[in-house]
Parts: C-alpha cells; sequence; structure tokens
C-alpha cells in the first residue's frame, strides 16, 4: 500500500502603506497555521478510533496511514507499505511601508504562528509457513517544497549555516513577523513574535513470521526544517510607553 500526501499553505496578515488608529484597544495583525478545530472523523471510511494506532492523533492537518498484510498457509507471503508526506507552510505577519503609521491606546501585536502537525503510520506485516517478507517505509517532511533532501547534505550548505537558506533552498517554507519602515506607536506594548511550533510523528513497523525463512524491517527518514525570523527593519520607528519585545522561537 502507498499513501502520499502534499499540502502547501500561504497564511499572510499585514498593514501595508495605510494608517490605523485605535484609540481605545489594542491592534493586532496575527497570522497563523493552527490544528483544525474539529478532529478527523473517519466513521465514513468505517474505521472508529479504536481502530487506528495511538500515535495517530485525530486534530493534525495531515493523518496518513499506510497498512499492508499478507498471508499464506501454503507457501510464501510479502507485504509493504509506503508513507510520504509533505508540508510547506509560508506564514507571514508584517506592518510596512514608509508612509504606514499605527497608533494604539493598547498593544500592537505582529504575531506568526505555524503549529504545523503530521502523524504517519506505515505497517507492512506478513505470515507464511514457510517463506515471509514485510517492509514499511516512511518519508516526511515539514517545511520544504518537494521531498528532495540533498541541498542539506552539501557541504557548502553545511559549512555556510544559515546563508546557504536563499542559495540554495529558495522555495522554502517560513514563519517571519516584522515591522519594516513603517511608524508604530503604542500606548502600551510593542510585540513582535515569530513561532514555529512543529510536530511530526512517525509509526513504522515491519513484520514478519514464517516456519522457514522470515525477513521484517522498516525505514523511516523524518526533516523539519523551520526558517524562523522576527525583527524591525529598514528604518522602522518603533515607539511602545511599555515593552518591546522581539522574539523568534522554535519549539
Amino acid at each position: 500500500s502507498i499513501a502520499s500526501t502534499v499540502a502547501n499553505n500561504s497564511v499572510k496578515a499585514f498593514i501595508d502603506s495605510s494608517i490605523v488608529n485605535s484609540t481605545t484597544g489594542n491592534v493586532q495583525v496575527t497570522a497563523n497555521v493552527l490544528p483544525p478545530a474539529t478532529p478527523s472523523d473517519f466513521t465514513a471510511q468505517g474505521l472508529s478510533d479504536d481502530d487506528l494506532p495511538d500515535e495517530v492523533d485525530l486534530g493534525a492537518q495531515i493523518i496518513s496511514v499506510a497498512v499492508a498484510g499478507s498471508g499464506s498457509l501454503a507457501g510464501g507471503a510479502a507485504a509493504g507499505s509506503i508513507s510520504r508526506n509533505l508540508m510547506k507552510n509560508s506564514v507571514e505577519s508584517y506592518i510596512s511601508g514608509d508612509s504606514s503609521r499605527v497608533e494604539a491606546a493598547g498593544d500592537v501585536d505582529v504575531k506568526a504562528l505555524d503549529q504545523s502537525t503530521v502523524i504517519s503510520v506505515a505497517l507492512g506485516l506478513s505470515g507464511a509457513s514457510s517463506n515471509a517478507g514485510g517492509v514499511a517505509i516512511s518519508h516526511n517532511y515539514i517545511g520544504g517544497n518537494n521531498f528532495d533532501l540533498s541541498p542539506y547534505l552539501t557541504s557548502t550548505f553545511l559549512s555556510s549555516g544559515l546563508l546557504g537558506l536563499d542559495t540554495l533552498v529558495p522555495d522554502r517554507g517560513y514563519v517571519r513577523a516584522y515591522i519594516e519602515g513603517a511608524t508604530v506607536d503604542a500606548a502600551g506594548d510593542v510585540s513582535v513574535l515569530a513561532h514555529g511550533a512543529s510536530i511530526l510523528t512517525n509509526v513504522s513497523i515491519g513484520g514478519a513470521g514464517a516456519g522457514a525463512n522470515a525477513v521484517g524491517g522498516s525505514i523511516a527518514v523524518n526533516f523539519i526544517r523551520n526558517d524562523i525570523t522576527a525583527d524591525i527593519r529598514n528604518g522602522a520607528d518603533v515607539d511602545a510607553d511599555g515593552k518591546l519585545d522581539l522574539v523568534a522561537l522554535s519549539t
């Protein structure tokens, strides 16, 4: 059995070349990728929660379950499963433009949050009286535009640190929060927060049982790449009567 899922999301919230004035409250510019408000329901497919492995979180954005099984009382049997899942999110929140002016009687918040969640299960099980083989392969990637991991394995990238991202992986997922060239004046706090909180759970099991020869194995390749930035740049004028928080966070 083979299960493959590809999800690309672009979420933006911004104030650009505009004048915004909140005379009584806060100004919030927020872009989020969040888990579904309602957990997935597989009853239409004839599955209940008890039929799925304990590791499957029904609140995840991607749930992939690939199961293969075979059995034979007369001869040999083989089973294999492959699960491939990719999720790339571009989450961006910002205030920009030299002509932008944002004033608030309270706080000004510029926040970008990515809570991508991928659950992948691959099972390949077989049993036979003579020979049996079972294999499970799982490949999961959060943050990339394809399943090619080679740019991250080159000596150029490994020696250049973050500088290698722009040239070697230009089309990448990211979480960005920033104030660029704008004027921001808050009677309260100013917060610029970029937060990547991706979760990848993978279960791969390959098993075989036979009266003579049995071979079972599993391979799992999991990769999470978070490009997370929070900054105030290009001559932005930011004033806060309270505190100023500038945070880029990966958890």
